[in-house]
């Protein structure tokens, strides 16, 4: 993400770049390689906007993985935007192209999921993240206009013609009202469950 956003902000004067952190996450980054001086020079383009978001409870994070170019496209999913997060389905042992982006130091096996969607889709998840903006800055982001269509060629779709909803979480914080739209939608779908119920996760700590 760090030499594409670079490359972006140096052949395309034209575009604005926003960037919502999570807060808390700032802890970690002197910890991360040459994150604290690659973020340092995002700081300093005046096309890159980055803001640490801080409107939460204490401790939470709205975990939300969103990426929206120009309300044409969005990409959503439990993945982080970030290094290390690519591979193949195979997900072999050795894989030529898993390195690290700046060291070239490959990477162990990862395994995540993450949707691009176009349309309605892509313009309902734009709303989304200018009420995330608007609600950690107080600022309006403008609703592009461009009329393009940026849909990789070669990505060919899933999907096509489908509805497709968003579900979300949301902690309440001063005026922001709670949502638990996640919630709500995975106990309906335990409800309706007739068999088998199959849940994937991470980091699972057994207890006494």
């Amino acid at each position: 993400m760090g030499p594409l956003l670079s490359w972006v902000s140096k052949h395309r004067p034209e575009l604005n770049i926003y960037i919502l952190c999570w807060d808390e996450g700032m802890i970690s980054v002197l910890g991360r390689g040459t994150t604290f001086f690659r973020m340092l020079r995002w700081a300093l383009d005046p096309r890159i906007s980055i803001k640490w978001d801080s409107s939460h409870p204490l401790d939470a994070s709205h975990h939300q993985k969103i990426l929206v170019i120009d309300d044409a496209i969005a990409f959503c999913g439990g993945i982080d935007i970030t290094g290390d997060r690519w591979d193949t389905r195979d997900h072999r042992d050795h894989e030529p192209g898993r390195k690290r982006p700046f060291t070239g130091r490959a990477y162990e096996p990862w395994h995540d999921a993450i949707m691009a969607v176009d349309g309605d889709g892509a313009s309902a998840l734009g709303d989304l993240a200018r009420i995330r903006w608007d609600i950690a800055t107080g600022k309006t982001l403008p609703v592009p206009a461009t009329g393009s269509d940026p849909w990789p060629k070669e990505l060919k779709p899933t999907f096509r013609d489908v509805n497709v909803a968003i579900a979300r979480t949301r902690g309440a914080e001063g005026p922001v009202e709670e949502v638990r739209e996640i919630e709500a939608l995975f106990a309906d779908l335990i409800a309706c469950a007739k068999q088998h119920v199959y849940v994937e996760t991470l980091n699972i700590s057994p207890r006494a």
